[in-house]
């Protein structure tokens, strides 16, 4: 039940109490502070009320710890707004390094200044894979990252008045260059694969000729298929999270959803796929009626028809490559690779960012930075040769040029 104490002698300054259960055997208290009559104080109180028994008070940064704010925003705004592979990432920084660390501090102690000894400490922290070193910088910065996300939305709020984290500099990051197979590696990495099933050479040929994300490639199903116009959609994607298993999201971004040609070769293997799958589930039997196969409208399936799993590409394609003696490459090395041969054929850089499911084509410019260079390169050593070149006669003597008279 609520209560209120006056505060002043003039009577317009209150204090708000509202009984929240109990702590072991001490009962807990919230308290605010409230300016105006007493008819006004004994309103404010009901509906101080109604929001701790809701679950809605956030008590003031004074009161308030990073952990419990933390809570709160996971339930409110981080299960209902983030997708959950980034939820499951930012509930492990938060519960392995963040919280043990500054999570009984209270919201108006996060000063920049501890702010900045939490990234000297992850930097002095091991990794969970136990793995040889330190955190990378990357990583320090995908902590910061979810840290300021956390307390911007606490001043969104009116929480806290100021992001603590704003005025702190994350590690900087160097850019790693993006590694892909050049034109030789290409050349025999796709001579190895005809050795390879059929099912697993169409996986990679649609790969290098999509740049699809790995989730998006393993969530594809017959429908997104167009045979008439050699095309395929993107409508969904595949993921695996551990305790939730293997899962179907919406692709990572509305730009994601796109509809993309295909070259033809590639459709054909798709056809011959398709065709092994139907005489696979007419040798095993319908599960329905007895059968083995479970069906799936899914591209590329375990050898009973079930969704194959959202890593199954990557692990495949290493044990492959390992296998041939070949240069290791992951599998989303194959989608830098169809975007630098696109950047190299000459595709508008524009088009390259929509086949790849950009948002912004800034991304795509920036990731593909030194394809980008290597083209500018090559125009301007044929713009060289174009200067340098004179107009011929077809018997290899020099035009004459007819002066035009003013």
């Amino acid at each position: 039940m609520a209560s209120i104490e006056q505060k002043d002698d003039a009577g317009l300054k209150w204090l708000l109490v509202v009984s929240d259960g109990f702590n072991g055997k001490k009962r807990v208290k919230r308290k605010k502070i409230f300016s105006g009559t007493e008819k006004q104080a004994l309103k404010a109180a009901v509906l101080f009320e109604d929001e701790v028994k809701n679950g809605k008070y956030c008590p003031a940064s004074k009161d308030c710890k990073l952990s419990e704010f933390v809570d709160m925003w996971i339930k409110d705004y981080g299960e209902k707004n983030l997708a959950p592979k980034t939820l499951a990432r930012y509930k492990e920084m938060l519960d392995s390094r963040i919280l043990p660390t500054i999570g009984q501090l209270k919201l108006d102690k996060l000063k920049p200044m501890v702010i900045n000894r939490l990234i000297n400490d992850l930097a002095d922290m091991p990794r969970k894979d136990k793995k040889e070193g330190k955190l990378s910088a990357q990583t320090i910065r995908h902590h910061y990252r979810c840290l300021s996300a956390i307390l911007q939305d606490a001043v969104d709020w009116d929480v806290i008045k100021e992001n603590p984290c704003s005025r702190v500099t994350p590690p900087k990051v160097k850019k790693a260059k993006v590694k892909v197979y050049d034109e030789e590696e290409t050349s025999a990495f796709l001579t190895a694969l005809e050795t390879a099933p059929l099912k697993h050479r169409t996986l990679i040929w649609l790969e290098i000729a999509t740049g699809l994300r790995e989730g998006e490639i393993m969530g594809l199903e017959w429908i997104d298929i167009d045979f008439n116009n050699n095309s395929l959609k993107v409508e969904r994607a595949s993921q695996y999270l551990p305790g939730k298993g293997v899962f179907t999201k919406d692709p990572k971004t509305e730009e994601s959803q796109r509809t993309l040609a295909l070259p033809k070769n590639v459709m054909d293997l798709l056809k011959q796929h398709k065709a092994k799958l139907a005489e696979k589930k007419l040798k095993l039997g319908d599960f329905k009626n007895g059968g083995l196969w479970k069906g799936s409208d899914r591209l590329f399936v375990t050898w009973d028809g079930r969704p194959g799993h959202p890593t199954w590409p990557g692990k495949w394609l290493a044990k492959f490559l390992k296998d041939k003696e070949l240069p290791h490459c992951s599998f989303h090395s194959l989608r830098h690779l169809n975007a630098t041969m696109s950047i190299a054929a000459g595709v508008p850089l524009k088009n390259v960012s929509a086949r790849l499911g950009h948002s912004d084509i800034g991304t795509t410019a920036n990731i593909y930075a030194e394809a980008l260079k290597s083209v500018d390169r090559e125009a301007a050593e044929k713009m060289g040769k174009l200067l340098e070149n004179k107009p011929e006669e077809k018997d290899g003597r020099a035009k004459k040029v007819k002066r035009i008279r003013r």
